[in-house]
């Protein structure tokens, strides 16, 4: 609504401004917004129950173009062009924004006093935390559209700075919380992260709204891999329904990045970016953590994820397209959309081109394993050509759904996100990993561990959910189970259901 009346203002301002000779076109733009606004509560509301699809939108654009068309009939060659702008501006709003599934809109309906009654019976306090100023705009939407429905209180930016410590601390006593993150995997950490270092008492499940890029864990949960706006009041009537069961677990990995004290401080003198890349993980002084490797006192950097750990050829490709997102080249591409465009084609031009692409992994990575129930290290051999190990712990990977591992019934090494178990996978070369994530093939099983340990050479870079660096000195990596986190299963079961068919 802000965008349409901004563009009628930036329209009227250019045809009928005091001395500009133009001519009044507002009845003409009346005509298109009211016409517009018919649009938002069609008579035949499940016509529109594609959009956010090309069928869906193509059917609200055709219907505004025919009524846009018969209101242009007798005006000049300027007035046409002016008046199409305006509507083409219009049917991108109606088309996103203003036309929303039937059944949800009926769920919609009366949802915050059902809510204020579930609530005062002794129902779940469903919390909900959102970044307004992500998504291009998304969050602010979705953030006013959740405190129609829940309570302000119920409702956190995660944008403003005492966020989410402080609504978290909030709802600490509270009990049968369940928390709703509308975020990626990133986001997803964050929270479970700020939950640990609150110590709520009541330790609250949490269910994700997958508004992130990868969105690998909600698609795994089964709460889908994409977001749509009329799609709230079906999130908050499951979390508030019986259909929702009681919380499963998940495996929540520490992930132990340790460096001698002098290469690292020579490293964060040199270095020239913002932000160092490890800044966002807790640093502590780790004096003998039972790897592999002799006792030693060395600066660690510890973070967490539930998704994976990898080295190599992934992390390669994710860190240069972010490096090239943060400069000025494509800036146009990434503008309008084609980020995904962009990481596909540089995944592709890596690996062909053999001699600036990641060498292979064993010449500059060794690696160690507990296997589980056990608690002395054993040497990890991977396969010799391998460009990339990922330390697996969901089915879904890479952002596609990609179950690196492989489906049950394959053998007996069956991966479960529950298990205090994490599998680790060998990727080829870019061609395998592009066939891989087509569905035609699947990552090379290595070994199933309990915990992992790695000595990565200079300049090989890494990747935690996402999350790419490379260090310019020598690294040990250690890999251990944090703890197990409660979660909440979603309405739309991926893979035949990841907990047991649920």
């Amino acid at each position: 609504a802000v965008a349409m009346n901004r563009s009628q203002e930036s329209f009227n301002m250019e045809s009928s401004s005091p001395g500009s000779g133009g001519v009044d076109h507002r009845p003409l733009l009346d005509d298109i917004a009211s016409s517009s606004m018919r649009l938002s509560m069609p008579a035949h509301p499940q016509s529109f129950a594609g959009v956010g699809t090309g069928r869906g939108r193509g059917i609200a654009e055709g219907v505004v173009d025919e009524r846009a068309t018969r209101s242009v009939i007798g005006l000049s060659r300027e007035q046409q062009t002016a008046a199409r702008r305006v509507q083409s501006t219009r049917t991108d709003i109606v088309s996103k924004s203003f036309v929303l599934d039937s059944s949800n809109t009926a769920l919609e309906a009366g949802f915050a006093q059902k809510y204020t009654e579930i609530s005062q019976n002794g129902g779940p306090n469903v919390v909900a935390f959102v970044n307004s100023r992500s998504g291009g705009g998304l969050g602010l939407l979705l953030l006013n559209k959740l405190r129609e429905l829940l309570p302000h209180t119920n409702v956190s930016d995660l944008s403003l700075e005492a966020e989410p410590e402080a609504t978290l601390v909030h709802f600490s006593t509270m009990s049968n919380v369940r928390i709703l993150v509308c975020g990626g995997d990133g986001t997803v950490t964050w929270i479970l992260n700020a939950i640990d270092a609150c110590k709520m008492g009541c330790n609250p499940a949490i269910a994700i709204a997958p508004t992130g890029t990868g969105n690998d864990l909600a698609r795994s949960l089964g709460w889908g891999n994409s977001f749509k706006l009329s799609e709230i009041p079906v999130y908050l009537s499951w979390l508030t329904s019986s259909n929702c069961g009681t919380p499963s677990v998940l495996d929540q990995w520490r992930v132990s990045f340790q460096f001698a004290e002098t290469e690292l401080n020579e490293w964060r003198e040199g270095y020239a970016g913002d932000e160092f890349p490890l800044c966002r993980m807790e640093e502590s002084l780790i004096a003998g953590t039972g790897a592999p490797w002799p006792c030693e006192t060395a600066l660690a950097f510890e973070g967490t994820f539930q998704n994976y750990f990898s080295i190599g050829f992934d992390a390669h490709v994710v860190l240069n397209f972010h490096e090239l997102r943060e400069s000025k080249k494509c800036s146009a591409v990434f503008a309008s959309g084609g980020g995904k465009l962009v990481h596909a084609c540089y995944g592709l031009t890596a690996s062909l081109n053999v001699c600036t692409g990641p060498p292979l992994l064993r010449s500059r990575v060794s690696a160690w394993k507990k296997p589980p129930r056990k608690d002395s290290w054993e040497p990890l051999e991977f396969p010799s050509r391998s460009k990339q190990l990922v330390a697996i712990n969901i089915n879904s990977y890479a952002g596609q759904g990609v179950n690196l591992w492989g489906r049950r019934g394959e053998d007996a090494a069956v991966q479960s996100p529950a298990d205090k178990v994490l599998e680790l996978s060998s990727v080829r070369n870019g061609w395998h990993e592009a066939l891989v994530c087509a569905g035609m093939l699947k990552g090379t099983r290595v070994t199933q561990g309990a915990s992992y340990a790695f000595t990565v050479q200079p300049n090989v870079a890494m990747q935690v959910d996402g999350e790419a660096f490379r260090a310019p000195i020598p690294c040990k990596v250690v890999i251990s189970l944090n703890k197990q986190v409660p979660v909440l299963l979603g309405p739309k079961p991926f893979g035949g259901g990841f907990y047991g068919g649920q």
